[in-house]
């Protein structure tokens, strides 16, 4: 029996969709954690507190922001031997947190592999983890459009509800061996693209990515891409300027859509094969030069730095003609 329950205390990093915008309202992991461990600080960075290492926060984040300490997805992948998950009041070979530990690259990987994954589950009802059942919930819904595409059955993944007699008793300490071992991170989106690569036949919805598209109000101030954790959105700007995508690497977190201060940025559903690597042009202009010498990319005949001053001209100007 494989003890894979407890993954050390979490780290998060720099991929966080709220270290590159401040008000990004992007709260999976805050609302995954069963006890409370996660928050948002004043500055509205996530801050960590008396985590127990359930893992379950990690499998909940699109953005590949939080980091195992031990028993890390490649762990689990090199140790299975049987497709049998259970978490400690279940039946199963292979025992983890909760059954939200299990993410939809985990999930897809062994029906793969083998055919088939069973995952056994105790009274969740009655359970602490009961408010990290809808992180399953959404892992089951991605795993059953992935498989779709890949024209496999969900009947592949075998979900049952059998408890044991005895809760299964999980190391809380590290081995010696655990201490000093290289840790291999492999990222879940990418693990998952490699899987989606080789095996996709169809097309179907996916929920763990969108699509863009963006109007003729953008102005190519590029704050979408500043504030995308992901590096999903490049903006480059010579003779034209373009805006491009690469929804493979996008999480969804819709932080470019909340910071556009032109409302230019709408969000589309995705399908599977959008997890296929490609850069996408979701729009251009050709470049202009406004008669203050600046370089701009709208259909406007100034630039947006004139139509600020501008606006504020008229405002000025109003203002003074009500004293009078």
């Amino acid at each position: 029996m494989n003890d894979f329950v407890f993954t050390g205390k979490i780290s998060i990093n720099a991929l966080c969709s709220h270290n590159t915008y401040s008000k990004s309202t992007c709260n999976e992991c805050i609302k995954a954690c069963p006890f409370e461990a996660l928050a948002i600080d004043f500055d509205n960075n996530i801050v960590i507190g008396d985590c127990i290492g359930c893992g379950v926060c990690y499998s909940a984040c699109e953005n590949d922001a939080i980091e195992l300490n031990r028993n890390l997805d490649i762990d689990i992948i090199k140790n299975v031997t049987e497709p049998s998950f259970g978490c400690i009041f279940a039946k199963g070979d292979n025992k983890i947190s909760c059954i939200s530990r299990l993410g939809e690259n985990l999930i897809v990987y062994f029906v793969l592999k083998f055919g088939y994954i069973n995952i056994f589950k105790g009274n969740c009802e009655k359970c602490k983890f009961k408010m990290s059942l809808e992180v399953f919930e959404k892992n089951l819904k991605k795993t059953q459009e992935i498989l779709k595409a890949l024209d496999i059955s969900f009947d592949a993944v075998k979900i049952e509800q059998s408890s044991l007699d005895k809760p299964f008793e999980p190391n809380f300490g590290i081995s010696r061996r655990d201490v000093f071992k290289i840790k291999e991170r492999v990222p879940k989106r990418d693990f998952l693209i490699e899987l989606i690569k080789e095996n996709i036949k169809q097309s179907a919805e996916y929920i763990g990515t969108i699509r863009l598209s963006i109007n003729e109000i953008c102005d190519f101030c590029s704050i979408c891409e500043s504030v995308c954790p992901k590096g999903a959105i490049i903006i480059e700007k010579r003779e034209t300027a373009a805006i491009y995508f690469n929804p493979s690497l996008c999480s969804a977190c819709k932080n470019c859509i909340d910071a556009c201060p032109k409302n230019a940025i709408t969000a589309k559903k995705a399908f599977v094969e959008d997890l296929i690597p490609k850069a996408l042009k979701l729009f251009e202009k050709p470049k202009k030069i406004c008669s203050c010498g600046n370089v701009y990319y709208t259909d406007e005949e100034i630039c947006p730095e004139c139509e600020i001053k501008n606006k504020k001209r008229q405002e000025l100007l109003s203002y003074i003609k009500d004293l009078f």
